[in-house]
């Protein structure tokens, strides 16, 4: 059972590609509840999990959750019942990855100042842009997203900076650092791509001391979750200039509240938790579901991609 409003030529790729099973679509989770009885196997928002939803599906043994973050799961209930949970991540690290470097070239190149120059008709020849060649970026999460974007990075010339849980060293990354060492990632980067998951561990994990550790000239471009970030303390930073600027993408609350200094500040960017958005996306979701079922339906669950660990929450 689907409850992500998959297109018909989606729908029309899983029939073909499995003709002993039966299918069952909603467009939301509130429209598909009736059926959830029969289900067996359900791809679903993770917004969209909660623990009534398990109650109301008896026979469920699989959920595949068409998004990256988990962490409204009820993670407790499905490690009672058993139930299998894979997720999409890595299918989000072209567009974010391309999100993180528009960002960037924006901020390098003044593209925002010379945006408002054309509005009011100014030639701003004298206004002065860097490059992004030699610079240091640090990357908080080197999982999928992270090495995409330090891949990208080594085209531009800059030198990478990883954050992982134990330092261990990844493939395209210049030089990686364990969690304990973040201060000393971020006191020696330009600028510095949240790219974790939120899970107890990282809530929090940008806090006041490690964004007190940035230099004066660098940004924080956070496409992870809001939690992850203090957002009191970004905003202390921000309003008396510590840190250059931030590139915002997600929020403690979303819609970000209208009354919110973020909207108005002069050095910060906000997006609407669009940074994983792509044409694309449903597309590799589904490209993704039909591996796993493949191996699933054949009972090689030990092939299957992107199994969480629903202990750790990933």
């Amino acid at each position: 059972m689907s409850t992500t409003n998959m297109s018909e030529k989606h729908q029309q790729r899983l029939s073909k590609q499995f003709p002993q099973h039966r299918f069952i679509y909603a467009a939301n989770p509130e429209e598909g509840r009736s059926a959830l009885t029969e289900a067996d196997v359900l791809v679903a928002f993770g917004n969209g999990i909660g623990e009534e939803t398990l109650d109301e599906a008896p026979r469920l043994k699989w959920i595949h959750v068409m998004s990256a973050g988990l962490e409204t799961l009820p993670f407790p209930k499905l490690q009672d019942r058993g139930i299998l949970l894979t997720n999409v991540r890595g299918i989000h690290a072209i567009p974010m990855a391309e999100y993180t470097f528009a960002a960037m070239l924006h901020i390098s190149r003044r593209m925002g100042e010379l945006a408002q120059a054309q509005r009011e008709k100014r030639w701003a020849k004298r206004l002065r842009v860097t490059e992004l060649w030699d610079k240091s970026l640090g990357i908080v999460g080197v999982g999928a997203i992270g090495r995409e974007i330090a891949r990208r990075a080594r085209v531009f010339g800059m030198y990478t900076l990883g954050v992982n849980t134990d330092g261990r060293s990844v493939e395209g990354v210049d030089e990686t650092w364990a969690t304990h060492d973040l201060k000393k990632v971020l006191a020696r980067s330009d600028f510095v791509v949240v790219a974790v998951p939120l899970i107890p561990s990282t809530r929090r994990l940008i806090d006041r001391e490690a964004i007190a550790s940035m230099k004066e000239t660098a940004y924080l471009i956070n496409v992870a979750r809001g939690p992850v970030v203090d957002e009191a303390a970004l905003v202390e930073a921000l309003e008396q200039k510590r840190i250059a600027g931030a590139v915002l993408d997600v929020f403690d609350e979303e819609p970000l509240p209208e009354d919110h200094p973020f909207w108005t500040m002069d050095n910060v960017m906000v997006t609407p938790h669009i940074s994983g958005l792509s044409p694309m996306y449903m597309t590799r979701g589904v490209d993704l579901f039909i591996e796993n079922l493949s191996y699933y339906t054949r009972g090689e669950i030990e092939k299957m991609q992107n199994v969480i660990d629903v202990t750790r929450q990933y």
